[in-house]
């Protein structure tokens, strides 16, 4: 299974076919595509960002870091993969309370 990662949301997307299916049989679909935008520009991106650009012009690069810019800006609120959210107190002066100890046997 290849994969290339979204030029916005940076997500590591499935690229279906190759030698790598042939062998695992695989049948799961490519989940985005390298678009050529009219300013001649390339990115690849996942379908869901592909949605977000906009619909009532051709898109441009520009478009596509508006996008970046803004998806950026969530990321820093956004745990990584694997990563608990943690909620963090709202001012320096809040205290956080360790959970209770297990009971042990």
């Amino acid at each position: 299974m290849a994969t290339e990662a979204c030029a916005v949301c940076d997500t590591d997307v499935r690229i279906a076919g190759g030698i790598g299916d042939l062998w695992s049989f695989a049948f799961e679909s490519t989940q985005g595509m390298t678009l050529e935008l009219v300013d001649g520009s390339e990115f690849f991106l996942c379908f869901d960002c592909m949605e977000r650009l906009p619909g009532d012009a051709e898109p441009t690069a520009a478009d596509v870091e508006r996008l970046q810019a803004e998806d950026g800006e969530a990321a820093v609120e956004k745990p990584a993969d694997g990563e608990a959210a943690v909620e963090k107190p709202a001012d320096d002066d809040a205290t956080v309370e360790e959970p209770p100890d297990a009971p042990t046997e």
